[in-house]
């Protein structure tokens, strides 16, 4: 009888009847499960049989415990800090190791997942034990990232509301996860100048915005309101010598509705007749920039009644009121 091309001693075998039956020892120590050829030689000729080891080794359960969790990364990658296991079916003394490969997670995404373990024996005596599983799994918790605003293009020209409309971004995204922003956006003052624009209502929208919290429900950028062109037309008038200024009048485009400038307009100064500039003089408003065209005061010669009386050239000048008096002056030539 040959075991594998080995030739079996009698006391390594016993037969009774048809049934052979080979002690285990002789068998390979480490290859449970493995193929054997015996071949058996008789009177009548040698015949060749393939047997099975029987795995009659003591099954071990490998157990797993954690409390594990992580902020979301966009990845199924995840190295436990820390997990607890436990074997069942070895024997007290057993020289057996736990060899331990972590796995992916079974979801990238915000709540509780699974991440699988795969787990094998290892050591001295390990061969003499069948897992009952080769994996384990335990549960982790997936929490959200919390990721912040920014604001760009946040400047207007002056249109007389605290309306903004800046264009809004998130800070800290993973991988090409698809989250936008909305809120509303209002400034703090309407007038030209530095102010701030206030976030309300902020609300993330997109695929992969349950991934994701915003650090804090109300936002706060800087915002600049730059001043509005308006043009300003003064209107030519005309005055009298010696006579008061008319009113300096003028026409505006572009100045929002409610909203009116303060001051005056001006003139260049004299009284003799001719034509004087009109200016901008005072007239203001902190929230435009006025493009002004001036105009032209024109002053008239004051007219009176001047003529000469007979050849001998004596001069009269009258000033009659109501046909009853009459100044006269002479000058002799």
């Amino acid at each position: 009888i040959k075991l594998d091309n080995v030739k079996l001693e009698e006391s390594d075998y016993t037969l009774d009847g048809n049934i052979l039956t080979v002690k285990a020892a002789k068998f390979a120590t480490k290859t449970v499960g493995k193929t054997f050829v015996l071949e058996v030689t008789t009177a009548g000729g040698t015949t060749k049989t393939e047997i099975t080891q029987n795995d009659n080794r003591p099954t071990a359960t490998v157990t797993a415990s954690a409390d594990l969790t992580k902020v979301y990364d966009g990845t199924t990658t995840f190295v436990p800090p820390e997990v607890t296991y436990g074997i069942s079916g070895i024997q007290i003394g057993a020289r057996v190791e736990l060899d331990c490969k972590v796995g992916q997670l079974a979801s990238k995404n915000v709540g509780t997942t699974k991440l699988t373990i795969t787990v094998a024996l290892k050591g001295e005596d390990a061969w003499k034990y069948k897992l009952a599983n080769d994996t384990v799994e335990v549960d982790v918790t997936i929490t959200k990232k919390t990721v912040t605003l920014k604001a760009t293009d946040t400047t207007k020209v002056y249109d007389g509301t605290t309306a903004a409309n800046a264009t809004l971004a998130i800070n800290g995204l993973e991988g090409n996860d698809q989250v936008t922003v909305t809120a509303t956006q209002t400034l703090a003052s309407k007038n030209a100048g530095e102010t701030k624009l206030q976030l309300t209502n902020i609300v993330l929208e997109g695929a992969d915005k349950d991934n994701y919290a915003i650090a804090d429900t109300t936002a706060e950028f800087d915002f600049t309101v730059t001043k509005k062109e308006i043009t300003v037309k003064a209107n030519a008038v005309s005055k009298d010598e010696k006579k008061a200024d008319p009113e300096f009048t003028y026409t505006v485009d572009g100045l929002i509705s409610g909203d009116a400038l303060s001051g005056a307009l001006a003139r260049q100064a004299g009284e003799k007749a001719g034509e004087y500039d009109i200016t901008i003089g005072t007239l203001a408003n902190d929230n435009y920039t006025i493009n002004f065209t001036g105009a032209k005061l024109t002053i008239n010669e004051a007219k009176g009644c001047f003529g000469v009386v007979g050849a001998a050239s004596i001069g009269v000048f009258a000033l009659i009121a109501a046909g009853a008096y009459v100044f006269t002056r002479k000058k002799n030539d």
